[in-house]
Formats: structure tokens, C-alpha cells, sequence
């Protein structure tokens, strides 16, 4: 296990439960809620969760790639565009006010990341 894979093991498994769970399986009503505010179709919704279910892919692949040595440099730039971007669109939107466990997450990561782009020797080398 390498810092890396726990980096992207972590995203993929609370973006997982907290993210595409909810928007391919909850109702419109019950996403509305959760987000505060109301749509008039839950495709928007489904839409979005299907985005995040390919995102989850490809950092899936970044897991792979490390366990066969690989540095996956396309799946930490997609993750410093995504969290970096997510994080700077809740806070800029004010969106942060009603998610911010999903700020602070995806903040998380994104810093992470950058560590890790900034220090790639020291990403895929085993913690154990």
C-alpha cells in the first residue's frame, strides 16, 4: 500500500457512498433536499452521478497503474482538476455553506494530490 492508493482508495470509497449512491439511486425529492434546492427532473441528478461513477473509474485505474509500478500522472492531474475545481466552485458559489464536509473533502484530496504531484518519488513507494 502506498500513500497514493490510500489517497485514491479514500476518494473512491466516500465519493462512492456520499456522491453516486444518492444521485443514481435516491428519489428528486429526497436529493433535493439534501442539496437545498429543487429541481423539476432528476436527470440533472442522475446525470451528474453517472459522471462521478466514470471519474471513480479512472481513479481505479490509477490504483492499478501504482500496483504495477506505474506513477498514473493523467489520474493525479484529473484529480487536482476535479477536487481543486469542486472545492474552488463550492466556495465561489457559496455552496460550501450548505456542504461543507464535501468542501473540506474535496480540498482534502486536492492538497493530497498536489503533494503528490509535487513529490512523486515518495507517492508510490510502499508505507509497509
Amino acid at each position: 500500500m502506498t500513500p497514493l492508493t490510500l489517497i485514491l482508495v479514500l476518494k473512491v470509497s466516500v465519493t462512492m457512498l456520499t456522491i453516486v449512491v444518492p444521485f443514481l439511486f435516491f428519489s428528486r425529492g429526497k436529493i433535493d433536499v439534501l442539496l437545498g434546492m429543487r429541481s423539476e427532473s432528476s436527470t440533472l441528478y442522475r446525470l451528474y452521478g453517472v459522471g462521478i461513477l466514470a471519474l471513480l473509474v479512472a481513479y481505479a485505474g490509477g490504483i492499478y497503474q501504482i500496483a504495477q509500478g506505474d506513477l498514473p500522472v493523467g489520474v493525479i492531474a484529473m484529480g487536482l482538476v476535479s477536487n481543486f475545481g469542486g472545492t474552488a466552485t463550492l466556495i465561489l458559489t457559496g455552496g460550501f455553506k450548505r456542504n461543507k464536509f464535501h468542501t473540506f473533502f474535496f480540498g482534502f484530496i486536492a492538497l493530497c494530490l498536489a503533494f503528490v504531484a509535487l513529490n512523486p518519488e515518495v507517492s508510490i513507494v510502499p508505507i509497509y
